[in-house]
Order: structure tokens, then C-alpha cells, then sequence
């Protein structure tokens, strides 16, 4: 509250219809339609963990589902719907349950909300990490307090599953780097996530095995971390072919102060720009635009493509200081998946990549 009524006293109206226009209106007033979005993807943003999250909610609905096997056949419907909610609820609201029901409160509610809102944004589940976490970490404490448990078979498909997917995780960038590493070499992150994910599958069994559970659980949040921490950092932008990391990397290694940034018709890449070099970003769409940037100062960066280079701006004082491949925008079908295992990706390189160059200016304009 603080902080809005700042803002408000410092912007004013402006400040005012930006929070009831873009961040209450066109939130709750849109056109997107209604899906079960956030109730899928609490399984894809939080693997593996999200494996060990449903083996906890198995665990804790296990009772009621085996008292109801034993429910008469022959009671009608209504009293047999009637004893079943009255056995779900006299589980749930037990005093050994009630922070369980809190976890669950506090998980169900906002994924309620924004699927209402037709809002799909993945920071929006941010409220339901909290509560996914609480109750995972139960499920492991219970588990360590009773190491048979970690026989059972719930803990067991999830934990197979875990494994699973760090394995997967293996296989597809060993079969990414074979494929792309003649033409782009990989970084040395991803040639050690490659290898963690293998090592780790061969950790985690091996604890699991030697009934060293407890070691398997830091093992295994352990492995979490430095494989999602490569995942992002390195195979993302390696495989997505996305060149910003590595001119942001070297805009930053200048050690030249108030540099500024300008992306020539690369809008889609502006913000990301800015994140990873803290610096102004500017989009240019036209060739006035950018030559207004140029003029506007020293310590000036301009990323664009290359063929835009040599077809518009080679007489530009600009010098290029870094260059990289990306992806074309196309749609890739069976028939050219097929002829790319059949061809090598070599001889197709100009249909399916363009240049991209850094760009640093070097004095003024010419009149």
C-alpha cells in the first residue's frame, strides 16, 4: 500500500489509469478463452518435483479412497454420495490434516482465480510454489521417519519417473549437440549438464539402492539446481540458436560508460536485451530512426541482421564486433524433418538460419 499510494502521489492520473487499465481492465476484460491452463502446467513447470508432489497427494487421499471399496453396494445413491463427502471431510479437517488443508487452500485459490481471469502467465504461479513445496517437503519428512516407505510403490513411480526424466534430459542434448555441434560449438556448461544428468541418474539409483535416503533426497535437490541452472543458462539459448546472450555478454565487457542499445527491426528481442544488460534498449523501425540513434551519442550498440546490413546500412560507421546464427521463423513438417536426417543439416543452413551482427558505431554520420 506504501508504495502505490508513492507512485500515485508521484505520477498522478497517469499512474492511475495504468493500474485500473492495463492491470485490472485489460486483465479481467479480454478476449482469450477459458482453459484449464495452471492446472496443467503445476506438473511441466515443477518437474520432477511435481512427480513427488502428486505421489504426496496419493498418499494423503489413499484412506479415503479404501474406505469407500468397502461401502455396501446396495445403499442407494444419495447415501452412499452422502457417507462418502461426510468420510472426506472428517479426514481432511482432523487435527493431523488441518495444515495439509491450509497447503491445499492456498494452492487451489489463486489457480482458481487467474484460470477465471483467463490470465496464462507462468509468473502467476508464483503463489503456488509456496504451498507445493510445503506439502513435497512433508511428503519426504514422513518418508524419513519411516524408511519403508521408500519401498512403497507411490514413492517408488515417482521416484523411477524422476529418473526418467534426467535420463531424457541426457539423451536429447547429447542428440542436440551430435546435431548441431558441426556447424556451432557448444558450451562448455552444456557439455557438463549432458554429463550431470547422466551422473546423476547413476547417483540418485545408487543411493536409492543402498537405502541412503535421506542422502538421496539432498542428492537429488542438489542435481535440481545445477541442472535447471545449465538448462537455462546454457542449452536454451544454444539449441533456440538465440544470439542476445552472446552480444549482451559482450556489450558488457566494455568497459565504457552510458552505453546504449539499439535493435533494428528485432523488436521481440528488446526486453530480453535490457534484462540481461541492465542497459537502455531501443527498438528502430525504420532507417530514420536509426540513424537519429547514432547521432544521439557515443557508446552506441546496434544489433540487426546482416543481410539489413549489407543491403541498407554498409556505408554506416558502425564496425561489427560480434556475430551469431539463429533460427528462421518456419514450420517444420515430417517431410523436412525426414530430409534433414537424410541430407545433414548443412546444406540447409541458409534455409533454416540468418546472421545476426553487434554492432558498434565508430564516429559520426556523414551528411
Amino acid at each position: 500500500l506504501p508504495w502505490f499510494v508513492t507512485m500515485l502521489v508521484i505520477h498522478g492520473d497517469e499512474f492511475k489509469n495504468h493500474i485500473l487499465g492495463a492491470e485490472l481492465r485489460d486483465r479481467i476484460v479480454h478476449d482469450t478463452p477459458f482453459s484449464l491452463y495452471y492446472f496443467g502446467v503445476i506438473i511441466r513447470y515443477y518437474l520432477p518435483w511435481s512427480f513427488f508432489f502428486m505421489a504426496a497427494l496419493a498418499v494423503r487421499f489413499r484412506p479415503v479412497l479404501v474406505l469407500l471399496t468397502f461401502s455396501p453396494s446396495t445403499k442407494s445413491y444419495f447415501l452412499f454420495l452422502f457417507e462418502k463427502l461426510k468420510i472426506w471431510h472428517n479426514n481432511i479437517t482432523h487435527k493431523d490434516n488441518q495444515a495439509f488443508l491450509f497447503s491445499i487452500l492456498w494452492l487451489v485459490f489463486p489457480l482458481i482465480l487467474f484460470t477465471l481471469f483467463r490470465i496464462e502467465h507462468s509468473r502467476y504461479m508464483l503463489p503456488a510454489s509456496a504451498p507445493i513445496a510445503m506439502i513435497t517437503a512433508h511428503f519426504f519428512s514422513q518418508l524419513t521417519d519411516s524408511p519403508n516407505g521408500f519401498q512403497d510403490s507411490t514413492f517408488k513411480v515417482s521416484f523411477y519417473l524422476a529418473l526418467t526424466f534426467y535420463f531424457l534430459i541426457f539423451t536429447l542434448t547429447a542428440i542436440g549437440i551430435f546435431f548441431l555441434f558441426p556447424h556451432f560449438s557448444a558450451p562448455t556448461g552444456l557439455m557438463a549438464l549432458s554429463l550431470l544428468s547422466l551422473f546423476g541418474v547413476v547417483l540418485l539409483l545408487i543411493l536409492y539402492k543402498s537405502k541412503k535416503y535421506s542422502l538421496l533426497i539432498i542428492a537429488l535437490s542438489i542435481i535440481q539446481i545445477i541442472t535447471l541452472t545449465s538448462l537455462s543458462g546454457e542449452s536454451i539459448s544454444y539449441f533456440n540458436r538465440y544470439p542476445m546472450k552472446k552480444f549482451a555478454n559482450h556489450i558488457q565487457t566494455d568497459p565504457q560508460l552510458e552505453k546504449r542499445i539499439g535493435l533494428y527491426r528485432l523488436g521481440n528481442h528488446r526486453a530480453r536485451m535490457g534484462v540481461m544488460t541492465g542497459l537502455p534498449s531501443i527498438y528502430l523501425k525504420s532507417p530514420e530512426e536509426l540513424e537519429l540513434f547514432i547521432k544521439s551519442g557515443n557508446n552506441v550498440y546496434v544489433v540487426m541482421r546482416q543481410s539489413d546490413l549489407k543491403s541498407e546500412f554498409h556505408n554506416f560507421p558502425m564496425t561489427i564486433t560480434a556475430t551469431d546464427t539463429v533460427w528462421r521463423k518456419f514450420r517444420i513438417s515430417k517431410d523436412k524433418i525426414a530430409l534433414l536426417l537424410q541430407d545433414g543439416l548443412k546444406t540447409h543452413l541458409q534455409e533454416y538460419f540468418e546472421r545476426y551482427v553487434l554492432l558498434k558505431v565508430e564516429g559520426k554520420l556523414i551528411e
